[in-house]
C-alpha cells in the first residue's frame, strides 16, 4: 500500500498526528518488536474511536460469527459441502 514497512509506518504516525495523538510513535505496521514503538491509553482511545466511526470496520469488529468458509481441505471437518 505505501511502497514499504517503513512508509506504511509513516503513514500510520501522520493518521495518529491527524488524529491528535501525541503521544504515539509506530516504527512498523505491527506494532511489535521495536523498543521505539510506543503509544498511550488515550492515544489508543482516539484511534479505536476513529476506527468504529467507520461502519464497515464497526460491522467487522461486531460479529458473533465469521462469515467465511475454511479452506477446502478443512470443509469436510466443518460439515460444510
Amino acid at each position: 500500500m505505501a511502497g514499504s514497512r517503513e512508509a506504511f509506518a509513516d503513514m500510520m504516525n501522520e493518521k495518529a498526528e491527524a488524529l491528535g495523538c501525541r503521544e504515539s510513535n509506530f516504527e512498523n505496521p505491527s506494532g511489535l518488536n521495536d523498543e521505539a514503538q510506543l503509544t498511550s491509553a488515550y492515544d489508543m482511545a482516539l484511534i479505536g474511536a476513529a476506527a468504529f466511526s467507520d461502519p464497515e470496520i464497526l460491522e467487522i469488529c461486531s460479529a458473533k460469527k465469521p462469515r467465511f468458509l475454511p479452506p477446502k481441505q478443512y470443509r469436510r471437518a466443518y460439515l460444510f459441502p
